[in-house]
């Protein structure tokens, strides 16, 4: 994702090497995070913070905020628990604002959820994302406030 002066470039990747298993069974596997760079050769992107899944993000129209769609291993209940989360773009204070709990991957169901295409509305307010099942493809637009609060799905006229 660009920042929206141009001058910032954030993503999600996996270091070299490592590749993601993805399970209860075995959380410490997630090795991805969120880097960002100015893009030049000459600067090396820096880990702001550590992300699992995905890592679906967009840059707040200031360029102040991340939105990003992340995936954790939820110990305690034995499942995965996907979430939308807002940080600094500095990767300073992360919160999540939404989130959904699911069965271990080895339980997976087509019931499950998850969040996808998270982006800010152009005067930041807003937060819109897709929620729903990537093994059916079945996903819904929803959108809420830049806080999580009144997340409610779009209707979408036939």
């Amino acid at each position: 994702a660009f920042s929206p002066d141009g001058h910032k470039i954030a993503f999600a990747a996996e270091p070299r090497g490592q590749a993601r298993q993805n399970s209860v069974a075995n959380p410490e596997a997630f090795a991805s995070a969120i880097y960002i760079t100015d893009g030049s050769a000459m600067t090396e992107a820096k880990r702001i913070a550590p992300v699992q899944g995905e890592g679906d993000l967009a840059f707040s129209p200031d360029g102040m905020k991340i939105v990003f769609a992340a995936e954790e291993v939820d110990t305690g209940a034995t499942a995965m628990k996907e979430s939308l989360v807002v940080m600094n773009a500095d990767g300073s204070s992360p919160t999540t604002l939404l989130s959904i709990t699911n069965k271990p991957q080895s339980a997976m169901s087509s019931n499950d959820e998850d969040f996808a295409d998270p982006f800010f509305s152009q005067d930041g307010h807003l937060l819109y994302f897709m929620r729903g099942n990537a093994r059916t493809n079945t996903y819904r637009f929803w959108r809420m406030d830049e806080d999580g609060r009144h997340a409610q799905p779009l209707r979408i006229p036939a």
